[in-house]
């Protein structure tokens, strides 16, 4: 991970002005987090209208393959279907098949509209209709 992506990890606080964060610790460590930016927000990088941004997700190495990255999916998608957004939207490294294989297991489809150059890294634009979700009740709790 470089140093740019571990800074913008850890300034939570600035992620905090216009996003939900929500950062996960076990211990003193820090084990997951992401970022769900705000419609209005400055830092939504969103190519469609009336759209939550998810970024900044990441799990410790060590907790890979333990449902971890799944959990706080499942967290965030529940917590944007508590919005009035219509889409969740997030760029992916466009050779990382397997996040995009685990973003596609949580209802996101490829949408070349939000391909681009982030940082310098070529992405691949992924979306999630929530009205989708809402009318299928994918994420149904109880």
């Amino acid at each position: 991970m470089s140093d740019e992506k571990k800074h913008k990890l850890f300034d939570t606080k600035k992620r905090r002005e216009n996003a939900y964060v929500r950062v996960v610790e076990l211990g003193h460590q820090i084990v997951g987090t992401y970022t769900l930016h705000s419609l209005d927000a400055k830092t939504n990088q969103s190519w469609t209208s009336d759209t939550l941004y998810f970024s900044s997700f990441a799990v410790h190495p060590i907790l890979h393959g333990l449902d971890i990255a799944k959990i706080l999916m499942i967290e965030a998608q529940v917590k944007a279907l508590q919005s009035k957004a219509k889409f969740i939207a997030l760029h992916v490294n466009y050779d990382a098949s397997g996040l995009q294989k685990l973003y596609q297991n949580f209802h996101f489809q490829y949408d070349k509209k939000g391909d681009g150059i982030l940082s310098g890294i070529k992405v691949k634009g992924f979306i999630c209709n929530l009205d989708v979700m809402r009318d299928e009740e994918c994420l149904k709790i109880g």
